[in-house]
């Protein structure tokens, strides 16, 4: 399914690279700490590696301003890791993760264990539509965002993903494959 969540980047946990070495994906909730680590964890134990960084933020609106994420401790963040990165790639994400992962309605109806013709329910946000798949599969059993994703996660399939994200995923894939 996706070679990202199977390799891991030596040293450290968080962050996971392709089978190529080439590229590391980490998403930046405190810029302070995202710098050190990336010095520490990244630059400093694979100074050879052509790192190509995707900075990811959540725009929350499809018209939000998205300048804000290059000053600030996100223009901080840019400055201090170009040096050691060969490509920065902001990736604007205009949806919840949740709107990303419901681009596999199979993916996701199977692991609750859904019956393939379940409809998406109606909605504009992916989380509440979630919400509603988990209640209508055990109306004991929540959803939760954040939490034990893990299962979840693993019934998707990324090539079903990969065209209809709301994210442009496809800037992953030319720096993984050009990597």
């Amino acid at each position: 399914m996706d070679m990202l969540r199977d390799t891991k980047l030596p040293g450290h946990p968080k962050f996971s690279n392709t089978k190529h070495d080439e590229a590391a994906y980490y998403s930046a909730c405190q810029t302070h700490r995202s710098i050190r680590l990336f010095d520490r964890a990244c630059v400093g134990e694979n100074p050879e590696t052509a790192w190509t960084v995707f900075l990811c933020y959540d725009t929350d609106e499809y018209n939000s301003d998205i300048t804000k994420f290059h000053e600030g401790g996100w223009g901080m963040l840019r400055e201090r890791i170009s040096p050691a990165a060969q490509k920065v790639v902001g990736l604007a994400a205009e949806a919840d993760i949740e709107d990303v992962m419901l681009c596999d309605l199979p993916g996701i109806l199977s692991f609750p264990g859904l019956p393939p013709e379940t409809e998406m329910p109606p909605g504009n946000k992916g989380k509440a539509k979630l919400k509603k798949l988990y209640r209508k599969a055990a109306p004991n059993k929540a959803y939760h965002s954040g939490e034990r994703a893990k299962g979840l996660i693993s019934h998707l399939d990324m090539a079903e993903i990969r065209p209809l994200a709301p994210v442009p995923l496809g800037e992953i894939d030319r720096a993984v494959v050009s990597g």
